[in-house]
C-alpha cells in the first residue's frame, strides 16, 4: 500500500505535468497511424512508423534508453534488471467512419473529455503509461523491482508485432495492458477472423445487384454500406428505403449517380468486441436486398445466403450455429465486418470473439 505522503506526491506530480501529458497525447492523435502500405523500415506503413518514432523521441528526450525490434515495437526499462513487470500498449488505430462530430485526427476537448481517434484505444493509455514511468523515475529513483514499457504498432491488425517479439525475447514475468476495462480484466476471449468468398459467371438478368461495398476493417462494426442495383426505378428504391428505415435503427436512402442507382445504409460504428453496441450497416443492407425481387441468379443466391448466415441484429453467431457462452467470459460475439461484392465474385471477413469454453470442435 502507498503511504499518504507518496500518494500526495504522485497527485502533485501529475498536476504539474498534466498539460504536457495532454499535449503529447494530441501529438500522437494527430498521426493517422492506420495500417498503410509496407515500406522499408515501416512494415505497417509510414504513419504507424511515425507514431512509433514520436513515442521513442518522448522517451529519449526524458533520458530513457530505447530499444527497437523489427521496426514494429519499442521498449524502455526503468529500475533493476531484469524487469519484474511489463506494460504493453499500442500506437496503431483502426480507420475512421463517417459519423464523427469532430476531426478524428485533431484532439478536441469538450466538457472535460478528450475526443480523437486513439484517445481511449490505445494512445491515451500509452501516454498515461509513459507518464507513469516518468513519474516513477522522478519520485522513486531507487525502485526495488524494475519495469518495462512495450509499445507496438500492429495490435489492430492481429498483433503480429508482439508475436514476432516474443519469438526472440522473453517478456517480464508479469505483464498487463492498459487497453481494457477498469480496474482489471483477468481473462480475455479468443479471436477468429476467417476470410471467405466465392466466384461465378456473370448473369445480366434484371433486376440485379451490380456491386456491394461494405466494411473494410474486420474489427469495426461497419457504419456504412452501399449497393449499386439495376432494374428498379428510383421511386421504387426510395419507397423500399423509407419502409426499411422505419423498421430499423438505420438511415436508408436511394440516389442516382451517373446513371447508376445506389442504395445506401448508415448505421453506427463500434468495436467488434462489443458489436451489440453498434448498428451494422452491412448486415442491414443485406437484409434489405435479400427481401427484394431480384432475378434468380447465382449472384443473388449468395446475397441471400450471406443474409441467412449473418442476419441483421445477430451479434452472437446463432445463425452460424456457433453461439455459446460461459459464466467466466460471457457470450461469443460475431461482427460481420468486411464485404466487397461484384457481379462475378465476393470476398468477406468476420471477427468472432470466443469465450473460454470454445474449442476447435466448436468452431472449426
Amino acid at each position: 500500500m502507498l503511504s499518504e505522503d507518496i500518494k500526495q506526491k504522485i497527485e502533485d506530480w501529475f498536476a504539474l505535468h498534466s498539460d504536457a501529458m495532454v499535449k503529447d497525447l494530441g501529438r500522437l492523435i494527430a498521426i493517422k497511424s492506420v495500417r498503410g502500405p509496407t515500406e522499408d523500415g515501416a512494415p505497417y506503413g509510414r504513419e504507424s512508423r511515425k507514431a512509433l518514432s514520436l513515442a521513442r523521441s518522448m522517451l529519449e528526450e526524458r533520458g530513457f534508453s530505447v530499444s527497437e525490434f523489427d521496426d514494429m515495437i519499442i521498449t524502455a526499462d526503468f529500475g533493476p534488471s531484469p524487469p519484474l513487470m511489463g506494460i504493453l500498449a499500442h500506437l496503431d488505430v483502426v480507420g475512421v467512419g463517417d459519423n464523427w462530430d469532430t476531426d478524428p485526427f485533431c484532439m478536441t476537448i469538450k466538457d472535460g473529455k478528450i475526443y480523437g481517434r486513439g484517445a481511449t484505444d490505445n494512445k491515451g493509455p500509452s501516454i498515461a503509461s509513459l507518464y507513469a514511468m516518468f513519474c516513477a523515475r522522478d519520485l522513486c529513483p531507487e525502485l526495488k523491482n524494475g519495469f518495462r514499457i512495450l509499445l507496438g504498432s500492429g495490435e489492430e491488425i492481429g498483433c503480429l508485432d508482439i508475436a514476432l517479439y516474443l519469438e526472440k525475447h522473453k517478456p517480464p514475468p508479469n505483464v498487463f495492458t492498459p487497453d481494457a476495462a477498469y480496474p482489471v480484466v483477468n481473462v480475455e476471449k479468443g479471436r477468429i477472423t476467417p476470410f471467405f468468398g466465392a466466384s461465378w459467371e456473370k448473369d445480366a438478368a434484371l433486376p440485379r445487384v451490380v456491386s456491394f461495398a461494405g466494411g473494410k476493417t474486420t474489427n469495426i462494426v461497419p457504419d456504412r454500406a452501399e449497393a449499386v442495383v439495376e432494374g428498379f426505378t428510383l421511386f421504387e428504391l426510395e419507397s423500399r428505403c423509407e419502409e426499411f428505415a422505419a423498421k430499423h435503427d438505420v438511415l436508408c436512402s436511394a440516389s442516382e449517380e451517373s446513371g447508376s442507382l445506389i442504395v445506401t445504409i448508415e448505421g453506427t460504428s463500434t468495436h467488434a468486441a462489443s458489436p451489440e453496441l453498434g448498428v451494422n450497416a452491412q448486415t442491414a443492407l443485406l437484409e434489405l436486398l435479400a427481401a427484394m425481387p431480384f432475378a434468380e441468379s447465382e449472384s443473388f443466391s449468395y446475397i441471400r445466403a450471406l443474409n441467412r448466415l449473418f442476419p441483421h441484429g445477430d451479434y452472437y453467431g446463432r445463425a452460424l450455429g456457433i453461439a455459446m457462452s460461459d459464466e467466466l467470459s460471457g457470450e461469443l460475439t460475431v461482427n460481420f465486418g468486411v464485404l466487397q461484392f461484384t457481379d462475378i465474385d465476393f470476398s468477406a471477413n468476420f471477427d468472432s470473439r470466443t469465450p473460454a469454453c470454445a474449442d476447435d470442435v466448436d468452431l472449426v
